[in-house]
């Protein structure tokens, strides 16, 4: 059995788990108990919402599958779950649809809505279906890293993208079907440079007045 490399009195102040690779004596990678690509066993340490103390494995070689785990019983051991209520199970395909016709009935433009579709359609449903997420709340914050590094956009396209990437986990956590937005865990990409409008010059100005009275209204001489 492999002993996990902390001390049995340590003393743990943050309430989650945090996920650390138990590494073989013959590992590369020994040194570090963050590197997450070996095959090592994954373990989880930390303090759950009711208080408990844990320090065990997740029973998995994956540092996802370990982030899920954690994940999962960090909810379960949510003393205000029975307080609320559950979100409701809900598929990846149907948040998408739900999300796209609530744009339409708000009466975006139809350009907006277009750029929306090809994000959520044509890139991000097909991303869920190759690893098999079937339910929205399978996707953690790892995963959407993982889908934005796909996206190789310039900083302008990149930040839309990601506006929208929160705007529909805020539409899923609104709708109570996910209990927080997992693009909350993200680092917002570079704002892209913006160059303002400046003002029009005196004489601009009044090129623009006087060309106004050589024109009716409606833009015929």
């Amino acid at each position: 059995m492999i002993v996990p490399p902390f001390a049995e009195k340590a003393t743990i102040i943050t309430v989650m788990l945090h996920i650390y690779t138990c590494h073989s004596a013959d590992c590369d990678h020994a040194d570090n108990t963050q590197w997450r690509r070996c095959r090592c066993p994954k373990w989880v340490r930390g303090v759950l919402p009711n208080g408990d103390t844990v320090r065990e494995s997740a029973g998995t070689r994956s540092w996802e599958q370990a982030e899920r785990f954690a994940r999962k019983k960090e909810a379960d051991a949510d003393p205000t779950r029975v307080n609320h209520v559950q979100p409701r199970r809900a598929t990846v395909k149907d948040d998408i649809r739900m999300f796209l016709e609530g744009e339409e009935a708000r009466g975006l433009e139809h350009s907006s809505r277009k750029k929306s579709r090809t994000l959520f359609e044509r890139q991000f449903r097909p991303f869920c279906e190759a690893p098999k997420f079937v339910h929205i709340d399978q996707i953690l914050p790892i995963d959407l890293t993982e889908f934005r590094s796909t996206w190789n956009n310039g900083d302008v396209t990149t930040h839309r993208k990601h506006e929208w990437m929160h705007s529909f986990f805020s539409f899923c956590v609104a709708n109570d079907m996910l209990r927080k937005n997992p693009m909350d865990a993200l680092k917002k990409p570079k704002t892209p440079d913006v160059v303002p409008t400046d003002y029009f010059l005196p004489k601009e100005f009044e090129t623009i007045v006087a060309a106004t009275e050589k024109y009716e209204y409606g833009g015929g001489q």
